[in-house]
């Protein structure tokens, strides 16, 4: 069981950076970019652990809340929650993350932002194999540097390299996606995050407040 365990905290690190990869990237609006919105995401992540069977796959939520509080600063508050499939006979339950931090943001041409973010984490996780009970939880930190282009009035392109070290494993992911603005202050948008073991998709609403 302990091994599988240590699987498991490899697989919240990974999840941990899945739940802050959208949150820390922040919102535009047709007439410039914006560091104020609420947003809720949906998460799909896949991993495949050396000496894993098969890839393990699962499914979660996450909301987020990004307030300005200076013209370069803003203070973001984010919750994400995912369920996993049977992992080598292990219901993984939830995990959980939370996350609080501050973006820092400059503009370096016109519509274009590059940003950095430094956040607070806390990593739960909890199976349960029906047999044996596990519930462990971490606090970390977590470092992003960012860069956001507005193409075109309404699309948004994103890309953003992010580290975290949780459970005593420590990793770099990378991300890409858009978002598209079908109303001045809401959008919809798609982002796709890998690293050498784990895969997410993200599907974003976003509304600027």
């Amino acid at each position: 069981m302990e091994n599988i365990f240590e699987k498991l905290e490899k697989i919240i690190c990974h999840g941990v950076l899945a739940g802050s990869v959208v949150f820390s990237v922040s919102s535009a609006m047709a007439e410039g970019m914006s560091y104020d919105y609420a947003q809720a995401d949906y998460i799909s992540d896949t991993f495949d652990l050396n000496g894993s069977i098969t890839a393990v796959e699962g499914n979660g939520i996450g909301f987020a809340l990004s307030l300005s509080f200076s013209p370069a600063f803003a203070v973001r508050l984010a919750v994400a929650s995912t369920t996993f499939r049977d992992f080598h006979g292990v219901q993984v339950d939830y995990s959980k993350v939370t996350m609080l931090g501050v973006t820092g943001h400059t503009s370096v041409v016109e519509n274009t932002d590059v940003f950095a973010n430094v956040s607070v984490v806390k990593a739960e996780v909890y199976a349960n194999n029906g047999v044996n009970e596990f519930s462990k939880s971490d606090y970390s930190a977590l470092v992003d540097v960012g860069l956001r282009h507005r193409l075109i009035d309404r699309v948004e392109l994103e890309a953003q390299v992010s580290y975290v070290k949780v459970f005593s494993y420590g990793l770099v992911s990378t991300m890409a996606g858009g978002r598209y603005y079908f109303r001045k202050r809401l959008s919809v948008g798609a982002s796709y995050m890998a690293n050498d073991v784990h895969d997410s998709l993200f599907i974003t609403a976003r509304m600027d407040i």
